[in-house]
């Protein structure tokens, strides 16, 4: 099974997120990183705050993506990006890639202490609307201590509602993404 790279990252001033230089730079990063994972990588948004984006991308597994983080080409696009943009998160998805809606328009991520599970409710019937995909997952860095609740829509067309508060209660972080159109 692929793990799923979820990274946060910052575009710094004066730049933003349709600066022709971050467009080129994220064109570039996608175009790296997914001849080495063999997955196409997808951007996204924040809804609430412009200057923050999120990767979706795909890996064979975390050794293949500390490799590549370890890499000449990768340590490259870091020196580049040092101007551009900050990361400020990576963690390592446990669940496979490629159950995840190519096409998604829309993505809410909601993080939750492990305690909070059964209150989850994935069922694909959200206050937003019928959910393209939804799934609960750990990462391989919380050992077992926090969920991602990932919420897909593939239309474009989830009300807003949808983005409102968590329902289970208990959230340290709910993340509201809009994809971003960075292909190669």
């Amino acid at each position: 099974m692929t793990v799923t790279e979820f990274a946060t990252l910052e575009v710094l001033p004066p730049h933003d997120t349709h600066s022709p230089a971050i467009q080129d730079f994220f064109r570039k990063v996608a175009e790296l990183q997914s001849t080495a994972s063999g997955y196409r990588m997808r951007f996204f948004q924040n809804a609430n705050a412009p200057a923050t984006l999120y990767i979706l991308a795909g890996w064979p597994d975390a050794t293949i993506h500390q490799k590549w983080i370890e890499s000449e080409g990768n340590n490259a696009l870091l020196a580049e990006m040092q101007t551009k943009v900050a990361v400020k998160g990576l963690v390592h998805l446990e669940v496979d890639f490629t159950k995840i809606p190519s096409d998604a328009t829309r993505v809410r991520v909601t993080t939750y202490p492990n305690e909070v599970q059964s209150r989850l409710k994935v069922d694909g019937t959200e206050p937003g609307g019928p959910l393209e995909w939804s799934g609960v997952c750990g990462s391989l860095e919380s050992n077992g201590t926090e969920l991602y609740y990932l919420q897909v829509w593939t239309d474009g067309k989830a009300k807003e509602e949808a983005f409102g508060g968590a329902e289970a209660g208990g959230a340290t972080a709910d993340v509201h993404m809009i994809r971003l159109p960075y292909e190669i």
